[in-house]
């Protein structure tokens, strides 16, 4: 197992090195560039000599391969550049945002888990009952109802209509910060992230747990006369997160890209409103440096996937 995850390493590696080349030649070729974008701030005020300074600070005087060479090797070194819109080090504009996304990312991912896992295994044991048939139903609406809607809706109702929880943010300004606020201020983010989460894992969980439950070495646990319960947790359900597992890993490029959506809706200063900056005002830099975390991250997730495996079910064996 372990030459099995050493190749899939420099595999992820490679993959990384292929997304970051992507990236950076795709944001070279995209029509549009800062420049352009700081002189259509500027209303077109900018003197030559300023507008040289910039393209030499930034190395866009040099061949596009030397460009890549410097921006690849200074990310090696965790040096991601400075942002073009203000000079700021990257790195320290990622360190801000990145501990808010995760905590709404965990949080919303956390509640789906730990909801969705367990009501979809009672849909399996109760499958055909009218318990069944309601979760089945709402699980439906629950993926079909987008993020970004459905926070609309959470903040008519909670925030305008009922005024219990506040509108943005992640503190009320001029207060000092409490845990109590901020939860406040987490739930109808966090709750609109997980809803869609929560009915695809109720679903994959039933449906998993449905073909484990009618398995050869469950109907031989149950012939020994073990508990129901024990049958249930033991056998079906251990073989039964496997996939479910996979589902999760591959769901994290869903909730990437919904915490992109409600951190702008809901002011949540996060990755996703920094993403959003970086593509609003042209920033270059900050847009390759948000793109391959976010690879870092989806590969990282499929790795960890992997070894869930061989931890979750024994059987796995990897060569």
């Amino acid at each position: 197992m372990i030459h099995y995850f050493i190749r899939r390493i420099l595999l992820s590696l490679l993959t990384l090195f292929l997304i970051s080349i992507a990236t950076f030649a795709i944001l070279k070729i995209a029509p549009g560039g800062p420049i352009d974008m700081l002189l259509f701030r500027t209303g077109g005020a900018l003197s030559e000599t300023v507008r040289e300074a910039y393209v030499k600070k930034f190395g866009l005087d040099k061949p596009i391969h030397l460009q890549y060479l410097y921006w690849i090797g200074n990310t090696l070194r965790g040096d991601l550049g400075l942002r073009m819109k203000n000079s700021r080090p990257i790195t320290e504009e990622v360190a801000k945002a990145l501990p808010n996304t995760l905590e709404l990312m965990g949080v919303g991912l956390g509640m789906a888990v730990l909801v969705g896992i367990p009501i979809g295994i009672i849909m399996a044991i109760k499958q055909y009952s009218l318990l069944d048939y309601g979760l089945t139903v709402f699980a439906f609406v629950g993926v079909s109802i987008p993020a970004f809607f459905l926070a609309f809706f959470l903040i008519y109702v909670f925030c305008i209509r009922l005024s219990v929880l506040p509108i943005g943010g992640t503190t009320t300004p001029g207060q000092p910060w409490s845990l109590i606020n901020h939860l406040k201020h987490l739930a109808i983010p966090s709750l609109s992230l997980a809803v869609a989460e929560f009915a695809a894992t109720s679903r994959y969980a039933r449906s998993s747990m449905l073909e484990k439950m009618n398995a050869q070495y469950v109907t031989t646990a149950r012939s020994k006369g073990l508990a129901e319960w024990r049958v249930l947790t033991k056998h079906a359900f251990r073989t039964a997160l496997s996939p479910i597992v996979t589902m999760l890993s591959l769901r994290l490029r869903d909730l990437i890209a919904g915490t992109v959506v409600i951190e702008t809706v809901m002011s949540w200063p996060g990755m996703g409103m920094l993403f959003m900056d970086a593509v609003s005002s042209r920033d270059f830099t900050l847009l390759m440096g948000l793109t391959l975390i976010t690879g870092a991250a989806m590969i990282g997730a499929n790795l960890l996937a992997d070894l869930a495996y061989a931890l979750l079910d024994p059987r796995v064996r990897y060569y």
